[in-house]
């Protein structure tokens, strides 16, 4: 039986800034016979964008992928033939589409908020940075404003773009905005929105004051908890230390005992009874009075009658 390679039918998609050498897709080949083995890869050199990595078994860039500005999408083909042990050759053809990324943007606020006492004559405030993918140079511009007006426009500064605010908007009632902003490449279009908000200096201060609040107060409470366990740690720490250090204490007390105690009898030595008295105690001393016969008196003179 020929050699699997099992491949999908729909066509596999990259981007075409893919660098040299970047992973494309795996090949899963394989053998159905058993003790047959891979013996020879009929390798695709004519490739121009794509190779095979034998041992790996994957496909990898081989050179920059073509990218025409304008142009989304480019069609690419790569031939991969296997011949096993026996032979047996099979080959598949796969599809690969590379196309154009759009746009990327980075830095961009949740919300733009604006000092209205801070607007001169042609204001500008730092709004978002672009970067394009394929390093195509990238335009950026206002879609819509909702409540449209003249006062607000987008101005670009390389990569960085700046919303600049004429003075007359502090004769508008209006204080919010919501901005649809697009990003081209020349091929791709990003397309997001940003919410500005004008404020006094009092409101804006409270706007700040209360997030910042906010996040002081949470931060406390993780430091307090940290603390808390420190210390919880540290004095269960030093209680088993100490418990530890007063066992060990009274075991070395307890064992010297017994020992000056085993040393005072001699081995293989008789023990006398008085000693023994003497260790379990005091002797109970006999109240009994007996008095002694003289030497010349006969035993019956000396004794007492029982009745």
């Amino acid at each position: 039986r020929p050699v699997s390679i099992v491949i999908s039918s729909e066509p596999v998609t990259i981007p075409d800034h893919l660098t040299v050498d970047a992973f494309v897709l795996t090949m899963p080949i394989s053998d159905p016979d058993y003790g047959d083995f891979i013996l020879d890869f009929k390798l695709d050199y004519n490739n121009d964008y794509f190779y095979l990595d034998t041992k790996l078994r994957s496909v990898h860039v081989k050179k920059p992928l073509p990218h025409v500005i304008g142009q989304k999408n480019t069609t690419l083909n790569f031939t991969c033939a296997v011949q096993d042990s026996c032979l047996n050759l099979a080959s598949t053809t796969i599809t690969i589409i590379s196309h154009n990324a759009p746009p990327v943007v980075t830095e961009l606020p949740d919300m733009l908020k604006i000092d209205l006492e801070k607007i001169q004559d042609d204001s500008s405030f730092y709004i978002f940075h672009v970067e394009d993918p394929s390093t195509d140079n990238v335009s950026c511009a206002l879609s819509r404003i909702s409540l449209s007006m003249d006062e607000l426009t987008l101005k670009m500064d390389g990569n960085d773009a700046y919303l600049l605010v004429s003075n007359h908007i502090k004769n508008n009632l209006t204080l919010e905005y919501e901005l649809q902003i697009w990003c081209n490449d020349g091929t791709d279009d990003t397309v997001f929105n940003l919410t500005v908000r004008f404020c006094t200096k009092n409101n804006c201060q409270g706007i700040t004051a209360s997030s910042q609040s906010n996040k002081l107060q949470i931060i406390l409470v993780y430091c307090f908890i940290a603390g808390m366990l420190i210390i919880i740690i540290i004095s269960v720490y030093y209680l088993w230390k100490r418990l530890k250090k007063v066992n060990v204490e009274n075991g070395t007390h307890d064992s010297s005992r017994q020992s000056r105690y085993i040393s005072t009898i001699q081995p293989n030595s008789a023990v006398h009874p008085y000693d023994d008295l003497e260790q379990n105690g005091h002797q109970q001393i006999s109240t009994d009075n007996v008095e002694m016969s003289a030497q010349n008196t006969t035993i019956y003179e000396n004794t007492n009658p029982f009745i």
